[in-house]
C-alpha cells in the first residue's frame, strides 16, 4: 500500500544526505503511513492518496504530518552508530575530523519534537484525540512515574 510520502519526498524536506541509503528511511516511511491512516481514518488518507482530492489542504497537512512521523521513529536509527565493540558516541573520520552524535536524551528530544509537529498538522483531521494516544502509546504525567520514565521508550 502507497502513503502519502516517498523517501525521496522525506529527503527533500528534511534535506537527509545521500549517503544515509533508502533502505534505512523506507520501513520508517510506511510505518508513518500505516500510523497517520490510523489517526485520520481511511476515508480521509485514501482521499489524501488522490491525485485531486476533496480537500487539498487537507493532503498537503496530512503529506508534512506523516514525513514528520517517519522522522520521528527514523531519527534513532539515523543518529546512532554501531560498530563490532558497540555503539559510537564520538569517532574520528577522514581527516581526523571529529564526529559526535546525539546522546540518547538529545534523540528522544526529537522524537518528541517530530512527533508533536505530526500531532499539530493532522489534529484538525484526527478521528479522536484518544486515537493518537492509544496508537503512539503515550504515558500521561499521572505522577505514578518516577523520574526516569520515558513515555517513548517503556511504560511506568
Amino acid at each position: 500500500m502507497d502513503g502519502l510520502i516517498s523517501v525521496a519526498a522525506l529527503r527533500e524536506i528534511f534535506d537527509i544526505s545521500g549517503d544515509i541509503k533508502d533502505g534505512r528511511l523506507s520501513r520508517h516511511v510506511v510505518a508513518a503511513g500505516r500510523q497517520m491512516r490510523t489517526l485520520v481514518g481511511s476515508e480521509a488518507y485514501d482521499d489524501a492518496l488522490l491525485p485531486a482530492p476533496t480537500d487539498p489542504t487537507r493532503k498537503e497537512d496530512l503529506e508534512l504530518a506523516e514525513a514528520h512521523l517517519a522522522m520521528s521513529v527514523a531519527i534513532l536509527g539515523i543518529n546512532t552508530a554501531l560498530r563490532a565493540r558497540g555503539i559510537v558516541k564520538t569517532e574520528r573520520v577522514e581527516n581526523q575530523t571529529v564526529v559526535t552524535y546525539h546522546t540518547p536524551a538529545e534523540i528522544v528530544a526529537l522524537q518528541q519534537a517530530y512527533y508533536d509537529t505530526a500531532i499539530s498538522l493532522a489534529t484538525p483531521y484526527l478521528l479522536t484525540e484518544a486515537v493518537a494516544a492509544e496508537t503512539f502509546g503515550l504515558v500521561a504525567g499521572s505522577g505514578d512515574c518516577d523520574s526516569n520514565c520515558e513515555g517513548v521508550t517503556r511504560t511506568c
